[in-house]
């Protein structure tokens, strides 16, 4: 690989310390380039949140779209849109 410059530099592998560039890290789970080390990103409450609102409100249109009650939402929310926040972390 190249030396990347100080501009592409990201953050350093906790265990290597090697430089990690946008190309090398991903939002799910990834090996560092230099030793394979299993690096988990980490997320922030405010990341958190704005899932949680995101999901939920993309079930709600949808459901209101397609005809569906307001008294409904409930279960559209708790069936359809928590199981995709919870599976999507």
């Amino acid at each position: 690989m190249s030396d990347p410059s100080a501009l592409d530099r990201v953050g350093d592998c906790p265990e290597c310390k090697g430089i990690l560039t946008p190309e090398t890290i991903r939002p799910v789970p990834f090996n560092c380039p230099y030793c394979a080390k299993y690096i988990k990103p980490i997320r922030r409450p405010r990341y958190l949140w704005l899932r949680i609102l995101v999901c939920g409100g993309v079930a709600v249109v949808t459901a209101r779209m397609r005809g569906f009650d307001w008294s409904f939402l409930i279960f559209v929310v708790s069936f359809y849109a928590l199981p995709v926040f919870i599976l999507g972390t």
